[in-house]
C-alpha cells in the first residue's frame, strides 16, 4: 500500500486527499477500499459481471461496462455521487433519485423515471417512455422523444420540442421554442406557450392558457385577440368588435342591448328568415317590414264618410269614395300615425281648394299593400324611397287639395287596386 495525492478528484468536492491504493494484477472476487476513492485509470477500463455496490465517491475515466446491476448509496449521509466524463449510454431502466444535471448529448434508449429535480442543457432523445414524478423538469436544449411524455411537476422547455407520443403534464408548463405533439396534449397547470405549437391529436387545458403567437387547430385560428375558422370558401371572424361570416348556421340565436331605432334609415334593411332552417335574409323597405298587421290612425267608429257610394259633400267630392275620412273630434294640426312600416312609395303637394288630394304619401308595405293619407296640412317631410316605421307621424291633419273642412282621407291598395280599409285593416283599434 502506498499512499498518493489524487489530482485527478475534482478539489470542491474535497476529494483531492491522500487516498490508499489497492492494486492487484490478478482478477479479484472480493475488492473493497474501506476508506477514501475507488478509482479505475487502466485503457482496459472496469468490467463488473454481477452486482457493484458503490458506497462513496467512484470516478471512471476509462470503459465501465456493468452487465449487472449498479447502486451508488455514498458513505453515512447516504448520498453517492457518479461522475462520468465521457458518454454514458444506459440501456436498461435507469432511475435518478437525487438531483441529476446532464449537460451533453444525452440518449436514454429504455424506459426512464426521474423523481427528483431533472436539469438537461444539452440536446436530449428519448426514444422509449420518460416520466417524472416530483421533481421539476428543465429542458434547454432541443428535445424528440419518440414516446410519451408524462411530467407531474413543474416544466419547462427552451429548445424546440417534437413529441411523436402524447404529452400530458400536470403541472405548469412553460415552452419558450417550438412545441409539435403528433398525439393528445394534455396539461392540468398554468400552461405558456412562447413560439410555434403544432398538435396532431385531441388537446385538453384544465387552467390558463397564455399564448405569444397563433394557436392553429385545423381551420381554426386564434391570434391577436380573434378566432378565425376557415372550410373551403366560407369563413367566420369573431373578435372583440362583433362577428363577421361569409355563411354561418346558429342555434338559439339570441342578440341583447339592441339600439332602439325610432325611423328607418333610408338604406337600412329588415332582417327575415326563411323556411324551416331559418336562413336570415335582408329585405329591402320597399318589401315591407315585420311589424304585423296594419293599424288604425283614429277610431273607424268615428269616420266622417265610408269606403263607397255616396253623395258628393259640397258638390266637389266623388260620388265613388275610394277610402275612408276621419273628422269627428280630431282638430287640423292633429298629428298622423302609419298605418304601418314600409317605404315612402308617392309624395304629393296641394294647397287649399286646388283640387285632389292636396298634400299627400303613400306608403308601400309587405304583401302588395299601400296606404296613401291625403289632405295634410303641409307637404310631407319624406322623399320617395324614405323608410318608415309603424307608428312614426307621417304628417298632420289638414284641408288642402279637394276638401271642405279638416280631415284624413285615407285609402288601402292591394296591387295598386283602392279596397275598403276595413278589410284590409283588421286589427281592432286602440288608441
Amino acid at each position: 500500500m502506498t499512499k498518493i495525492l489524487d489530482q485527478k478528484a475534482p478539489a470542491g468536492l474535497e476529494l483531492a486527499r491522500r487516498v490508499k491504493r489497492h492494486g492487484t494484477q490478478n482478477p479479484a472476487g472480493d475488492t473493497s477500499v474501506t476508506e477514501g476513492t475507488f478509482r479505475v485509470a487502466s485503457d482496459e477500463g472496469l468490467i463488473v459481471e454481477g452486482s457493484e455496490r458503490i458506497t462513496g465517491v467512484w470516478f471512471l475515466d476509462g470503459v465501465g461496462e456493468v452487465t449487472g446491476s449498479l447502486s451508488i448509496f455514498g458513505g453515512p449521509d447516504g448520498a453517492g455521487s457518479l461522475f462520468a466524463s465521457g458518454t454514458v449510454d444506459f440501456e436498461g431502466v435507469f432511475t435518478a433519485a437525487g438531483k441529476n444535471t446532464l449537460s451533453g448529448e444525452n440518449l436514454l434508449s429504455g424506459p426512464t423515471k426521474i423523481t427528483g429535480a431533472f436539469e438537461i442543457e444539452g440536446a436530449t432523445k428519448v426514444t422509449g417512455t420518460f416520466e417524472t414524478a416530483e421533481g421539476g423538469v428543465k429542458l434547454g436544449g432541443p428535445v424528440e422523444i419518440t414516446d410519451t411524455l408524462d411530467v407531474t411537476a413543474k416544466t419547462k422547455l427552451g429548445g424546440d420540442t417534437t413529441i411523436e407520443g402524447a404529452l400530458d403534464i400536470s403541472g405548469e408548463t412553460t415552452v419558450n421554442a417550438s412545441l409539435t405533439v403528433k398525439q393528445s396534449l394534455k396539461t392540468e397547470g398554468d400552461t405558456e406557450l412562447g413560439g410555434t405549437v403544432t398538435i396532431s391529436g385531441a388537446a385538453t387545458l384544465e387552467a390558463t392558457l397564455t399564448v405569444d403567437g397563433a394557436i392553429v387547430a385545423g381551420g381554426v385560428r386564434i391570434e391577436s385577440n380573434k378566432i378565425t375558422v376557415s372550410a373551403g370558401s366560407n369563413s367566420s371572424e369573431m373578435g372583440a368588435n362583433g362577428m363577421s361570416s361569409t355563411n354561418a348556421s346558429f342555434g338559439n340565436l339570441r342578440i341583447t342591448n339592441l339600439f332602439d331605432q325610432t325611423s328607418l334609415p333610408p338604406d337600412g334593411r329588415w332582417v327575415m328568415a326563411i323556411g324551416d332552417e331559418g336562413i336570415l335574409v335582408g329585405v329591402p323597405q320597399n318589401v315591407g317590414g315585420p311589424m304585423g298587421d296594419l293599424e288604425w290612425p283614429f277610431d273607424p267608429e268615428k269616420n266622417t264618410d265610408e269606403f263607397g257610394p255616396r253623395v258628393s259633400p259640397g258638390g266637389i267630392g266623388s260620388t265613388d269614395h275610394k277610402g275612408m275620412d276621419f273628422g269627428i273630434g280630431i282638430s287640423e294640426g292633429t298629428d298622423i300615425k302609419a298605418a304601418g312600416s314600409g317605404t315612402v312609395y308617392e309624395v304629393g303637394t296641394g294647397s287649399v281648394g286646388s283640387g285632389g288630394f292636396g298634400n299627400y304619401l303613400v306608403i308601400q308595405h309587405a304583401g302588395n299593400k299601400r296606404t296613401l293619407y291625403a289632405h295634410m296640412q303641409s307637404a310631407p317631410a319624406y322623399s320617395v324611397g324614405d323608410g318608415i316605421a309603424k307608428g312614426a307621424i307621417v304628417g298632420k291633419v289638414g284641408n288642402t287639395g279637394s276638401s271642405t273642412g279638416a280631415h284624413l282621407h285615407l285609402e288601402t291598395h292591394i296591387d295598386g287596386v283602392p279596397v275598403n280599409p276595413r278589410t284590409v285593416i283588421t286589427k281592432p283599434w286602440s288608441a
